[in-house]
């Protein structure tokens, strides 16, 4: 980055990564503070500082902790970073894209407290500078569909690399790096004895977590509903097609659990003397079956109930067919999606792991929080069901 300030042209390198090649080219001068020499050999190594605690408490306070977040721009970690931002830390959110998908991230930062670097998920060395000097790391990465390229010949990411491989080396140089705190995002569906792929990545992601780092915080949240999410969304965005698959009638039960209530729970848990080494399934309030949530967002939108029951077998097949078609996004139906519809998300009653209340979390209601996100989807939006706006919307 060049950066001109009071006549002067100076070089602002952060961390240790390598000159672009194209710096090679510049017609630079031996004795110029650009010198290619210097570009190349001169590159000094990166220095961690301390950080001194200052401040109210809140958002424009420092904290005095340094904490590093892995998986930020997702529907979880935006919620996470908030958080952190709010408590006054100083966060570092890795980056392997553009920094224009992170840009939304930074309001949530007194100035000065975050930095994205870039890193790369099998670079090792990106992944500890990114590490070094951190308080606690937080994982946040995941995926529920394998990402590929366009024709799906090859796949970039698998399960295995995103829920297990890549949290575990994460674990394995936080511990190196001596961090204190190393806090794991799995999910409650996790069965390492699964007919689902993603679920049985899930569980040994968890089991390769703690051989890397054995004080590591497990956090295992149900299903999330929240602005970004793909759970009440999918209903509402599918509405639109001939229909919209449902797997053995809907029966199956879930304990959606707010996105927002688990970001605090995660936040929490640094500051828990004995959140180390525990595991926590995060569960909301109530218990639904699909159908309910489906029909919930049909009635909440006024769109029109689409809903095609299939056999798990024919929705297995139809999940097959929708991830080959070509596609740069998340596939409208999968195989995996097909088998956690049959399968639910709720915790057992006689589960020995803690939940929100443990963190000091009140559980929020889905018909609380979803109506704020659902209704856009409404023609006319939220003013159609009162008399004496959008007069040409039929209502019933």
């Amino acid at each position: 980055l060049l950066c001109a300030r009071r006549g002067r042209v100076s070089l602002l390198l952060f961390g240790s990564s390598p000159v672009p090649t194209m710096l090679r080219k510049l017609p630079l001068r031996r004795s110029t503070l650009l010198s290619a020499s210097r570009l190349l050999h001169d590159t000094p190594e990166p220095k961690v500082l301390k950080v001194t605690r200052g401040g109210r408490g809140g958002r424009s306070s420092v904290s005095g902790k340094r904490v590093v977040l892995f998986g930020a721009g997702g529907f979880l970690g935006r919620y996470v970073a908030n958080e952190l931002g709010k408590q006054g830390h100083i966060c570092i959110l890795p980056n392997r894209g553009d920094e224009m998908e992170y840009r939304f991230l930074k309001p949530m930062f007194d100035l000065g407290q975050v930095a994205m670097p870039y890193y790369h998920a099998r670079d090792e060395d990106s992944i500890r500078r990114a590490i070094i000097g951190a308080d606690c790391v937080i994982s946040v990465i995941g995926k529920q569909y394998e990402t590929k390229q366009l024709l799906a010949s090859r796949v970039n990411f698998s399960f295995e690399d995103v829920n297990d491989h890549i949290p575990a080396t994460i674990a394995r140089i936080a511990k190196e790096e001596q961090v204190e705190r190393f806090i794991h995002v799995s999910a409650l569906n996790q069965d390492a004895e699964s007919e689902s792929r993603w679920a049985r990545s899930k569980a040994a992601g968890e089991v390769s977590v703690r051989e890397e780092f054995p004080e590591a915080t497990v956090v295992r949240p149900a299903i999330m509903f929240g602005v970004e999410d793909t759970f009440l969304n999918y209903f509402s965005g599918t509405a639109y097609y001939p229909f919209t698959p449902i797997v053995s009638g809907g029966e199956a039960l879930v304990q959606p659990v707010y996105v927002g209530d688990v970001a605090r729970a995660i936040t929490a848990a640094l500051g828990k003397r004995r959140a180390p080494g525990m595991t926590y399934e995060l569960v909301g309030p109530d218990e639904y079956t699909l159908r309910e949530c489906a029909e919930y967002v049909y009635d909440v939108t006024g769109l029109q109930n689409n809903l095609l029951d299939l056999p798990l077998p024919v929705a297995k097949f139809f999940g097959d067919f929708c991830s080959a078609i070509p596609s740069f996004t998340r596939p409208i139906f999968s195989r995996e999606h097909a088998i956690m519809m049959s399968i639910g998300s709720t915790k057992h009653p006689k589960s020995p792991f803690p939940g929100l209340d443990a963190l000091d979390v009140d559980g929020s209601a889905m018909e609380r929080v979803a109506w704020n996100y659902l209704h856009r989807h409404r023609a006319g939006g939220h003013f159609s069901l009162a008399s004496g706006y959008h007069k040409d919307v039929q209502t019933d």
